[in-house]
């Protein structure tokens, strides 16, 4: 699939996932991915680039994960979708390198790093 496919499919999405999830968006908390670090357990719009993803497809779970701003290990935010929830998605998130995005939903932490799950696409929009 290419990247305008891809953005095609992205345009629009951003405050969609917020009914879906049972979550209200919360205007007033959009921030960077940089940002995320300061904001573990709340509900937020998540906007940086994609420096780099990974599909895990022989670890457990199956994980693929999207890094902003800097490719993994420095990666100051991952997104990260499970191997059962990569379906939800009709793109391959490979896609999304390079590109200025946000993601919904609740921050919480793995081995001390911001991270957030998608399970849905409606989680995921270009930064316009």
């Amino acid at each position: 699939m290419n990247r305008r496919f891809a953005g095609s499919i992205l345009a629009g999405l951003l405050f969609a996932a917020a009914p879906a999830l049972g979550q209200e968006p919360d205007a007033e908390l959009v921030i960077t991915a940089t940002q995320a670090d300061e904001h573990i357990g709340e509900v937020a719009l998540v906007c940086g680039v994609v420096a780099d993803t990974h599909y895990a497809q022989t670890s457990t779970g199956r994980p693929t994960y999207i890094n902003f701003e800097e490719p993994f290990p420095d990666a100051p935010f991952t997104a990260i979708i499970w191997g059962s929830d990569r379906g939800a998605f009709p793109y391959d998130p490979a896609v999304l390198l390079g590109m200025d995005i946000c993601v919904y939903g609740e921050i919480d932490r793995y081995r001390g790093k911001p991270q957030m799950k998608l399970v849905r696409p409606e989680q995921v929009g270009r930064n316009e």
